[in-house]
């Protein structure tokens, strides 16, 4: 299938799973990160714990599972939350993601253009490498621009 290019709230989205960009820290301060930990605070926690014990690093997809049944995608796109993103670590995370859609029986995507808002990362670069990992998958890919 191919990925569908969108505008919109992400966390509107009906995907199967929904990823979310995150720090290794566990901090929640600004972003999609922040409106998910308010939407969504016991699954931020769980989030948060993991960090807390040194378990999460970048280039490492963390799969949470909602009282609700979705499927959120913690994504590390940085270390400090104030610091800015790098490619390497979107390239690392997307290649663990595309190892983790299989193994979690993933039947449709949703993620934003990690690292390109809080992040500074110019997208020209992040869509590349998306559709290198992402553009041969057999289900729905859908993208939310960035702002």
């Amino acid at each position: 299938m191919t990925i569908k290019y969108i505008t919109g709230n992400i966390l509107r989205d009906k995907s199967h799973a929904i990823v979310i960009p995150v720090n290794t820290l566990g901090i929640a301060g600004a972003g999609l990160a922040k409106q998910w930990a308010l939407q969504y605070p016991d699954e931020h926690r769980l989030y948060a714990v993991v960090c807390k014990h040194k378990r999460f690093k970048v280039g490492e997809v963390l799969p949470v599972i909602s009282a609700s049944n979705r499927l959120f995608l913690c994504f590390p796109t940085k270390i400090v939350p104030r610091n800015r993103s790098e490619l390497v670590w979107i390239e690392d995370g997307l290649s663990d993601l595309r190892r983790l859609i299989p193994a979690l029986w993933i039947k449709s995507l949703a993620l934003p253009a990690l690292g390109c808002g809080l992040g500074g990362l110019p997208w020209k670069d992040v869509r590349p490498l998306i559709e290198k990992h992402l553009g041969g998958l057999k289900i729905p890919v859908r993208v939310y621009l960035p702002r």
